[in-house]
This record gives C-alpha cells, sequence and structure tokens, in this order.
C-alpha cells in the first residue's frame, strides 16, 4: 500500500494461508480432528446432565463440522484440506482499506492541536472512536502537556487502518486533535 500524489493505490500482499504452519501453502483447514473430552472423558455426560465442555447446545455442531457429544476439536491435527478461498493458491491477495498503512505515511501527515477545554467528551469519543484515528480519555491530564507533547503522542500508537486516513481513495491533509475537558481525539480533516 502506497500513497501517491494523495492518493492511496493498493497493492498485492502476501495471503494468511502462508502463516498456517499446519497445511501446505496455498491451502486451508476444512476440517480438523477430535480428541476425548477432558472434563468428561469422552462420554458427554457430568454430574446429572450433559458435559457443558462438549455437549454445549450452542458449541462445535455444524454441517461443516460435525462431531458426537464427548469430543472436542484437536486444532493440532488436521484432518482434510482444502484451497485458500481467499488466493485460490496463488499465495497473493490484493489489499483493502482495512490493511494498514506505514506509520512513516502516518507520522508525515501534518497534525495540529485545538484546545477547547469547556467542552464536553462525547460518547463516540470516550467509548466508540468512530472516525477517530487516536482517542483517549485522560481526566484532564492532557491540560498539562503542551502540543507538541499530545502530537508526540498521537503519533507514538495511532489507529493503523487505512480506512480511517482515507475518503474516497483520498489521504486526509490534516490531522485535528480535539481536546475536551476530560481527553483528546484526532479527527482526519479533508480540504473542501
Amino acid at each position: 500500500m502506497r500513497i501517491e500524489n494523495n492518493v492511496l493505490v493498493l497493492e498485492e500482499k502476501d495471503c494468511g494461508c502462508i502463516k498456517d504452519d499446519r497445511t501446505p501453502p496455498g491451502t486451508r483447514v476444512r476440517r480438523f480432528g477430535y480428541k476425548k473430552c477432558t472434563k468428561c472423558k469422552g462420554t458427554g455426560m457430568r454430574g446429572s446432565g450433559r458435559c457443558r465442555e462438549c455437549n454445549a447446545r450452542d458449541g462445535y455442531f455444524s454441517a461443516t463440522n460435525p462431531r458426537k457429544a464427548g469430543y472436542v476439536p484437536d486444532y493440532s491435527v488436521v484432518e482434510e484440506i482444502q484451497p485458500c478461498d481467499a488466493c485460490h493458491g496463488k499465495l497473493v491477495v490484493l489489499e483493502n482499506r482495512t490493511d494498514n498503512l506505514s506509520l512513516d505515511i502516518i507520522r508525515a501527515i501534518p497534525m495540529r492541536v485545538e484546545r477547547m477545554p469547556n467542552r464536553e467528551i462525547t460518547f463516540n469519543e470516550s467509548y466508540l472512536g468512530f472516525g477517530t484515528v487516536y482517542s483517549v480519555v485522560d481526566y484532564g491530564r492532557h491540560k498539562d502537556l503542551s502540543d507538541e507533547e499530545i502530537i508526540a503522542e498521537v503519533k507514538a500508537s495511532p489507529n493503523k487502518q487505512a480506512c480511517n486516513y482515507v475518503l474516497r481513495d483520498l489521504l486526509c491533509d490534516e490531522i485535528v486533535i480535539v481536546s475536551s475537558n476530560q481527553g483528546f481525539s484526532a479527527w482526519p480533516k479533508w480540504a473542501e
């Protein structure tokens, strides 16, 4: 992933199937092996009812991975493999906007601080963080920090997903760090 003329350019990257050392490159696990449940010793029953470890009503039973009570998946044993759904055996896939930008690109974006000491922090800023690249509730600690120290804190550990910095494939023009009475949030801004 790179930026050319302020536009995000997606490139190819290695497929995640390469990292799985249980299967050959270009394939993925279709079905794991099974082992006896350590809680019920393979009976499927414990005490006066069913074993909750291996016989849960919401656990492990599916059309693609059927099994009987008393057994749990053994993720170290691969019974069946199939071609990778993402790369179809080619070992490379196209990047997407949820992949990470390099820190060099993020740190090159200009940042500025807008101090609003009487502004209340919003629910989004304190709990969700939608639309922000960095958000912190520090209960007023930032009031003692200089603008350069706040910018250094944001640059040290920002959100790296490209979707937070691009809008219709355009990289943001600046990051505005808005303070409040309880913390601060860094928002990407684009020229109108």
